[in-house]
């Protein structure tokens, strides 16, 4: 069941091209073209409604595209029954069997692919092991806990030793520490089995701590695609500023560029400058959104003498404790309003001017701002 998960990737599994889906007026999926690698963790991103639980369906057979090609492992599988695919779904609300035993549950799938009975006691136990519930087998489903389901969801899909595990946000259901410790098992369980795994998320950080590569939808439409840094440190378009957390989104025009360096003027009058990432390029508009990060705002005493570029005088309207972060609301002297996230180190350092009402200034560096057309 383990393989080598370095020696997988680089080869495309799964590929749409040109997938369109529609609802009767509504199009839930529109022209859209991606590729997956084979051992890859692959997750769909979006708000609800964006098309990416039908996207996934489609690749499991669920549901037909109107238009396009799916191809897994090269072959195009449109016409081909979700039984005949080398796929597995993991859905959202489970579907496990409440009448039947945790080893029922996980040998259901095998059972009707007719596996002999003693390679199925051997794949269940397998399963089992892999997602610690040894010694559970014989239990009924609500003698378990909420993690324990979705272990034995995860265990009955995999027994299966699909090629493509589909899995529909699974975890949406779980508390916050539990969704947590099962991202790190599902990401450990992953890359054990080297299947390739297709993880349906609105979670903005499920998706970061988990993946390879995202890719990010909006109406049915790709908006960006690229690794968990490329996504939530260099976004290509204000959308996925902002749907991945950047608080801090400001209209702005630019007013001089130099070298590398790119002055810009917010509208309420706020000069910065930025220095564009290499990958994205120098903006072609004069038009653009300037996106900075809450936590790459740095703080210090109003009267600190501190060399850097990026330095306003502001005032603390809010300031909210959140346990591992602090977040402060600072209004600007030139208007704006930026909201900045202090770790649980800096909080304790400047607990001092961190009052509400004081004064204080802040400081971003010029690579730490996002440039964007429009």
């Amino acid at each position: 069941m383990t393989q080598a998960r370095g020696e997988l990737l680089g080869a495309p599994w799964v590929e749409l091209r040109n997938i369109t889906k529609r609802f009767n007026e509504v199009t839930a999926v529109d022209d859209l073209s991606f590729r997956v690698e084979k051992g890859e963790f692959f997750a769909l991103l979006g708000p609800s409604g964006c098309g990416k639980t039908t996207t996934l369906r489609m690749i499991g057979g669920l549901e037909t595209p109107d238009e396009g090609e799916i191809l897994i492992n090269g072959e195009i599988v449109n016409d081909l029954p979700a039984y005949k695919r080398d796929t597995s779904i993991v859905f959202q609300n489970l579907a496990l069997f409440p009448h039947l035993t945790v080893n029922e549950n996980i040998a259901f799938g095998l059972e009707c692919r007719k596996v002999p009975k003693g390679e199925r006691e051997d794949r269940v136990r397998e399963a089992l092991n892999l997602v610690r519930l040894a010694g559970l087998g014989d239990r009924r489903i609500d003698q378990l806990s909420g993690g324990q389901q979705q272990r034995v969801a995860l265990a009955r899909s995999i027994v299966l030793q699909p090629e493509v595990l589909l899995l529909d946000e699974p975890l949406a259901s779980l508390d916050r520490k539990l969704r947590e410790d099962m991202q790190l098992e599902l990401k450990q369980i992953q890359e054990r089995v080297a299947i390739t795994f297709i993880y349906v998320t609105h979670d903005q950080k499920e998706a970061i701590s988990m993946s390879d590569r995202i890719l990010v939808l909006n109406e049915g439409k790709v908006v960006q695609m690229g690794t968990p840094t490329d996504i939530y440190e260099r976004p290509k378009a204000r959308f996925v500023a902002d749907f991945m957390g950047a608080s801090n989104i400001f209209s702005a025009k630019v007013i001089g560029r130099a070298d590398e360096r790119v002055q810009a003027e917010t509208d309420s009058g706020l000069r910065l400058v930025v220095i564009p990432h290499e990958d994205l390029g120098a903006p072609t508009s004069e038009r653009v959104s300037i996106c900075i990060r809450p936590e790459a705002i740095k703080v210090y005493p109003p009267h600190a003498d501190e060399e850097g570029e990026n330095q306003f005088g502001g005032k603390i309207e809010e300031k909210v404790y959140q346990g591992d972060f602090t977040e402060l609301v600072i209004s600007l002297e030139q208007g704006e309003r930026i909201i900045v996230r202090l770790s649980s180190e800096s909080t304790r350092r400047l607990r001092e001017i961190l009052q509400k009402g004081a004064e204080v200034l802040v400081e971003w560096p010029p690579e730490e701002v996002s440039l964007l057309d429009g």
